[in-house]
């Protein structure tokens, strides 16, 4: 309750507030106020101390305030459950394990930071505390497991839209990469729990890069964020309610309708092509021109010598 009412008064003030007046109106401690500001920074608000004159609220925006986010999805009324902790190892599994228990549709996991973050092939997903989205949806779509790649396609469409919304210029990279200016914004994880042929349970995972400032060296040349690309700060709260607005918006079309109805969206966002790509795929590399997909999301390769393939797993590489 003290860090609260502590951020509530550093709102209520464009300057800075002295810590003894913290103190007294809260009637706290000196102490207890300097913890609770510590808290608050832990937590993702930029605030500035400075002697003798007290501490003053930079800036929030890295900040997701789940209640705000929840209120705007109810108001809205998009069916969109949150649920949410400020570190987790991973979104996904935990939303894969709630979806094995039983959680509804529409149950949306997030969190502030992803200690053990993963993403397609099992690859390593980085999300550092308060700078990034990492969203883990839950459907249950009545669909069998064939139609697991257009699912994908559809979310990668709806991720591409709310960036577009949010001022950006995204494009898709077949599958479900999301590229800003030719480096990777955005990636998505689609995975299933079923019987047989059957989907029971579909968890859409989603990670953003938004307010991150600096990336690792070996993905300094691969990698962007949305105030890179901008040159400040973007709204995670925004982000979030944007890309889970259309995310509902869209997988509700594509449950009623299939992708053909989705699919002009995707086709809007996609890389152009004819484009040359190199397609990686259990290790065997195949070099042609993009061509674009099919109706049920395979990618479409032709080769120097005009044979056509279809490529229903792997990655690609621009050339």
């Amino acid at each position: 309750m003290g860090a609260e009412e502590t951020l509530k008064l550093l709102r209520q003030s464009s300057t800075y507030v002295s810590g003894e007046k913290i103190s007294s109106s809260l009637n706290l401690s000196r102490t207890a106020v300097w913890k609770h500001i510590q808290s608050l920074r832990a937590m993702g608000y930029d605030i500035k101390a400075v002697r003798n004159r007290g501490y003053l609220l930079v800036d929030e925006t890295a900040v997701l305030s789940p209640d705000k986010l929840q209120a705007r999805l109810n108001e809205a009324c998009i069916p969109i459950t949150i649920d949410h902790t400020a570190s987790l190892p991973s979104t996904q599994t935990k939303a894969m394990r709630l979806a094995a228990e039983g959680a509804p549709a529409g149950t949306a996991v997030t969190a502030d930071e992803q200690t053990g973050g993963r993403g397609r092939l099992g690859r390593p997903w980085s999300t550092p505390f308060g700078t990034a989205l990492a969203i883990s949806v839950i459907f249950r779509p009545e669909m069998d497991m064939r139609e697991a790649p257009t699912a994908t396609l559809t979310a990668a469409a709806a991720a591409a839209e709310a960036l577009e919304e949010l001022g950006f210029t995204p494009q898709i990279k077949w599958p479900n990469d999301i590229l800003l200016n030719g480096k990777k914004v955005c990636g998505i994880l689609t995975e299933m729990q079923g019987e047989e042929d059957r989907v029971s349970s579909l968890v859409m995972g989603i990670g953003i890069n938004v307010n991150t400032r600096e990336f690792p060296e070996a993905l300094q040349d691969i990698a962007t964020s949305l105030a890179i690309v901008r040159g400040s700060s973007v709204s995670r709260e925004e982000a979030a309610f944007r890309l889970l607005s259309r995310l509902h918006e869209r997988m509700e079309q594509f449950q009623h309708e299939g992708f053909q109805a989705v699919r002009p969206v995707w086709e809007k966002h996609a890389l152009s092509h004819p484009k040359p790509v190199t397609v990686v795929q259990n290790r065997r590399k195949l070099k042609g021109m993009m061509k674009g997909i099919k109706a049920d999301g395979t990618l479409l390769i032709e080769t120097e010598d005009g044979e056509v393939h279809s490529i229903v797993s792997g990655g690609i590489d621009i050339t």
